[in-house]
């Protein structure tokens, strides 16, 4: 007879460990109370909320997304965001895009502190990288249900992957991040596909067997140099387009640099690779059957998904203003990796250490202040942070002497995935500035722990001095953020949330707004109901489809002035010309605030713009939404 196997024992969780999550999932419990606050009492008033909540209900009732169902976005976030709508019951309302965006925003938010404590070892560290994504992420809030909220999930999903599970299990943790690949590709083309190529870089500049095929390393490796150049090649001529294409090209250049001589490790090798690439193909062809399932044709999808967004950057466009400090940071950073690059294979004297580490420090809390400083206080300098912590990223990329195998690859792809994802708010920058920077809290805390543990120590105390080191610097950061950022967020919230009253409207019971607002909406849905049975808006104001309970002529989106062409707005012209009561929303000076955007800063002379402006009579003007019926 065969022996019994033995019983396993179960892995064990260190108390050490275990207390780290606690405390982390206390702070963001008490970050949630103001997270709660704070999204049920803001109001998007360009209303992109509206005509993502509309799609996506349409989506999950059967309609064929691009060929009956507009949508500017790829099948990912339709069939990941909209059948967890409706799995788990969550109404397509306006509250229910702020339940969803909640979640998203505290997830994300918890995320940060795990993967801070993953890969620094670092309780404090851990605690003010949260609190810093918590404030990142307030743009979660003002972009209820935006795939942007969700694509941050992803993206600190996949860094949590690598940090929690490469190390010991490379070819399933690769699976998983080749699947949150494909997610984010399907969700927005541009995000995906550079998340992919950070990956690539990541796979031949730190795996033994991929690296030996140089001709594949130099394509890839100038792909990742050039691909700013080559997404933002509509507007190249645009000075401040190039300088932030010089900008993110030169901090890729100075990953490249840091990382040319350093060593190489066994995994991640081909067939490695080959499970990353198996996953994401998988994932890919999952999402794109199910709105094929539901009616979408193969070429409606392609046309949506993929042919369509190569055309936004001459639809919509906005400068990222990055001032002439990007080109002074990129220049300081260039000159330091290829200093680091002639350096790194000698054993530097005690006070060179000492500046190293001392620089390493500096480089990390600099990016979080400028995270920190961008946010709340003048969200208009998010691009410094692209300015200054882009040039910077290769720093953490740097391997320990000390460190062991296997960690080459989470290394170099963490600063990867964040050189290229400041790439995000290309063409239409706004919230996308801050999901693009975020990583960046990563970073500067991977900086500032192991700036702490590269200075001069006895042998004998090296660990303990790193940890207190480091401590004290995160706890002087972390002292700053909450009191000069986070806990003014939470009084702002409060005091907005007391002061503020539920709109009371279908789909919207849990919102709050000022009275004003709330009166005049209540007003206008009663004007609407009374006077029509169906109604258009100028620009896409959705939202108020869910307070009337009326089912709109067609999905447009927020900005559908300046997407749909001649041949498109012809086709609504004559879906509903023939309707009885019908009647127009326009709403001025939101038409205003899309001309920023435009072509030459004017809407398109189109015919669905043209017939609502000509053809229709305003009967009453409720404090900036005026109504108006068709003159027949």
């Amino acid at each position: 007879m065969e022996a019994a196997p033995e019983p396993r024992t179960p892995r064990r969780i260190a108390p050490g460990r275990a207390i780290s999550v606690a405390v982390l999932v206390g702070l963001t419990a008490l970050l949630a109370v103001t997270a709660y606050r704070y999204i049920f009492s803001t109001f998007d008033t360009p209303d992109d909320e509206g005509y993502l909540i509309v799609t996506l209900r349409s989506f999950a009732e059967g309609n064929a997304l691009y060929d009956s169902v507009y949508s500017q976005y790829g099948p990912g976030f339709y069939t990941l965001v909209g059948g967890a709508m409706k799995l788990l019951g969550i109404a397509f309302t306006s509250d229910g895009a702020r339940w969803v965006n909640l979640a998203l925003w505290i997830g994300s938010t918890f995320l940060v502190g795990l993967i801070l404590q993953r890969l620094t070892r670092n309780l404090v560290i851990a605690a003010t990288g949260l609190g810093l994504g918590f404030l990142v992420l307030v743009s979660d809030a003002s972009e209820p249900l935006h795939p942007g909220a969700t694509i941050g999930l992803l993206l600190l999903a996949l860094v949590a992957v690598l940090a929690f599970s490469f190390e010991r299990r490379p070819a399933a943790s690769l699976a998983v991040v080749g699947g949150l690949v494909a997610l984010l590709a399907s969700t927005k083309v541009n995000v995906g596909v550079l998340a992919g190529l950070s990956l690539l870089f990541a796979f031949v500049v730190t795996s033994r067997q991929i690296a030996s095929v140089r001709w594949l390393r130099a394509v890839v490796t100038g792909a990742f140099v050039a691909v700013p150049f080559v997404l933002m090649s509509s507007h190249i001529d645009n000075d401040k387009v190039l300088l932030l294409a010089a900008t993110v090209a030169g901090g890729a250049l100075a990953l490249v640099l840091a990382t040319a001589s350093s060593e190489r490790d066994e995994r991640p090798g081909w067939s490695d690779f080959r499970w990353f690439a198996s996953c994401a193909v998988g994932v890919l062809v999952v999402v794109c059957l199910v709105p094929i399932i539901l009616g979408t044709s193969p070429g409606g999808l392609i046309d949506g998904w993929l042919i369509q967004p190569l055309g936004h950057p001459e639809t919509a466009f906005n400068e990222v203003v990055l001032g002439t400090t990007g080109l002074v940071w990129t220049a300081i950073g260039l000159v330091a990796a290829t200093a680091w690059l002639s350096a790194s294979s000698q054993t530097l004297p005690r006070w060179a250490e000492l500046i190293l580490g001392i620089t390493r420090i500096a480089i990390g809390v600099g990016m979080w202040i400028t995270l920190a400083s961008a946010i709340l206080g003048a969200p208009g300098n998010l691009p410094r942070v692209i300015a200054f912590a882009t040039p910077f990223a290769w720093i953490a990329a740097i391997t320990p002497h000390d460190e062991p195998p296997g960690r080459r690859f989470v290394r170099v792809a963490i600063p990867a995935l964040a050189v290229l994802q400041t790439l995000h708010p290309y063409p239409v920058p706004g919230a996308q500035l801050a999901w693009g920077t975020l990583l960046f809290v990563i970073v500067g805390g991977i900086c500032v722990a192991d700036g702490a543990a590269a200075l001069p120590a006895p042998r004998a105390v090296r660990a303990r001095a790193a940890v207190v080191v480091a401590s004290l610097v995160a706890l002087g950061f972390g002292s700053w953020l909450v009191l000069d950022r986070l806990r003014p967020l939470g009084d702002q919230a409060a005091a907005t949330y007391r002061a503020s009253v539920p709109l009371d409207l279908p789909g919207a019971m849990r919102q709050r707004v000022d009275l004003p607002r709330a009166e005049n909406l209540r007003a206008l849905t009663a004007g609407i109901d009374r006077t029509c049975d169906t109604f258009l808006t100028l620009p896409g104001l959705d939202s108020l489809y869910i307070y009337t309970g009326q089912t709109p002529p067609e999905e447009m989106s927020s900005s559908w002035m300046l997407y749909l062409d001649d041949a498109q707005q012809q086709r609504i012209i004559d879906l509903v010309q023939g309707q009885p009561r019908l009647c127009a929303v326009i709403k001025p000076d939101l038409l205003d605030f899309w001309r920023i955007y435009a072509p030459r800063a004017q809407i398109p002379d189109r015919p669905l713009v043209r017939f609502i402006e000509d053809d229709f009579r305003v009967i009453h003007d409720y404090s900036g939404y005026e109504l108006a019926v068709y003159i027949q």
